[in-house]
């Protein structure tokens, strides 16, 4: 199945589609709202970066850059580099752990406040704040990490990662990460810390699949993942879209 197609299709501004049930054709459809933390593992070359790129390019043709500002870290500056001088990046960090720490906590930091002022201003959400003060309009945010750096692998970023999880969807701080090596406090922590979406491609390295233990995930096709929604182990199989890099540059320059 074509993302050309679905990326045509979709117009919704916070709802992005992650694959498609190969016998049936049923697209799988997630809305950041109510979604508002996806993780993403798998090996190298399995496809968790091209699920990425198709997450953004949804969220990037449906939204102004004054809608929504994406906040980008990409260790290895490769995966992330073709968005890092858009009108839709914030701040981007390529190759560079203190400068992505920073955007982390920077992250953050902006959902406790969040959080504190809807509470402050009796608004359940910050569409609610949105409509109450349209002079003050804040807009959505998009932590985008792709694959592991040394800081992202620390008990702190384990603990502050479970807490911004917790301040993420009704504050409009939305979180999407993609990680090839599980072997790290954050997947070891409290599991009601874990995210509320858990997209697993092919973990057929046995070191990493202990600690995300979707039975079946060692036997996965190029570009097959599984999805676990909520905090059940319950989990289905997508498939993703085909995909070419040239989407991204079309849609940046939209």
């Amino acid at each position: 199945m074509d993302f050309k197609n679905i990326l045509e299709e979709n117009n919704s501004k916070r709802v992005v589609a992650v694959g498609y049930d190969e016998k049936t054709g049923e697209i799988k459809y997630l809305d950041l709202f109510n979604d508002s933390s996806i993780v993403v593992t798998g090996e190298t070359g399995s496809g968790k970066s091209i699920l990425l790129d198709q997450i953004v390019c949804q969220l990037i043709k449906n939204n102004t850059s004054l809608d929504m500002e994406f906040y980008l870290i990409d260790p290895s500056g490769v995966e992330l580099n073709l968005y890092a001088d858009s009108r839709y990046s914030k701040e981007y960090a390529m190759r560079d752990s203190v400068k992505a720490q920073e955007i982390f906590y920077k992250v953050r930091d902006e959902a406790d406040r969040r959080s504190r002022l809807l509470i402050e201003e009796n608004c359940p959400t910050i569409d609610d704040y949105n409509r109450k003060y349209p002079e003050d309009k804040l807009s959505d945010i998009v932590l985008v990490i792709d694959d592991n750096d040394d800081f992202v692998l620390s008990e702190d970023f384990a603990k502050q990662m479970g807490h911004l999880i917790t301040n993420t969807g009704s504050t409009g701080v939305f979180v999407i990460a993609a990680f090839s090596n599980t072997d790290n406090y954050y997947f070891k922590s409290d599991k009601n810390l874990l995210p509320h979406i858990l997209i697993t491609f092919d973990m057929s390295d046995a070191e990493h699949a202990s600690f995300v233990n979707f039975p079946g995930a060692e036997n996965l096709g190029i570009g097959d993942f599984m999805l676990r929604e909520g905090r059940e182990n319950k989990y289905k199989v997508f498939k993703n879209f085909e995909f070419e890099d040239k989407i991204i540059v079309d849609t940046l320059n939209k």
